[in-house]
């Protein structure tokens, strides 16, 4: 009996980290030389980005910018350092719609980033990631100011 009791909570266990939300904050702390990051959603891992050259290749989704704003989805090539993995797009969810009704409709509305008219706090959006992972994000917030620049986003793997 205790063997089966091990086993259903091993699976609730699973089953409930699959379905978490995660959380990823980035600050000036979390910049090199410039004030910018990759980030990659499967390991919830942030990259500092610095210009230096020393970075030929990357294991990553997005780029985030929190004071220009910028999103985007890291392509083949990203400046000169070589992208591992798939292309990465996202697409914005408007009023009314779900992140897996978006995941079903995947390519048609992805596009390679999210305008800078649209990067705000409560945005929602879902990536097609680098592994072919889709995952939900929502921007909880954003403050672009020089002295400070952060971006606290909530993020979760679609099933």
């Amino acid at each position: 009996m205790k063997n089966i009791n091990y086993l259903l909570l091993l699976f609730a266990t699973i089953n409930f980290s699959s379905c978490s939300t995660n959380k990823i904050s980035i600050n000036k702390n979390s910049f090199g030389q410039y004030p910018a990051v990759f980030v990659n959603l499967s390991s919830g891992s942030l990259i500092k980005f610095d210009n230096d050259g020393t970075l030929n290749q990357i294991d990553a989704d997005l780029w985030i910018e929190p004071s220009d704003p910028e999103i985007k989805g890291l392509q083949e090539f990203f400046e000169r350092i070589k992208h591992n993995g798939e292309n990465v797009l996202l697409r914005v969810l408007k009023k009314g719609q779900t992140a897996k009704e978006l995941k079903a409709l995947f390519p048609d509305g992805f596009k390679k980033g999210i305008g800078r008219s649209e990067i705000k706090p409560e945005l929602k959006f879902i990536v097609h990631s680098s592994d072919k992972s889709f995952y939900s994000i929502k921007i909880i917030s954003l403050n672009k100011e020089e002295k400070e620049m952060k971006l606290k986003l909530k993020y979760q793997k679609i099933e």
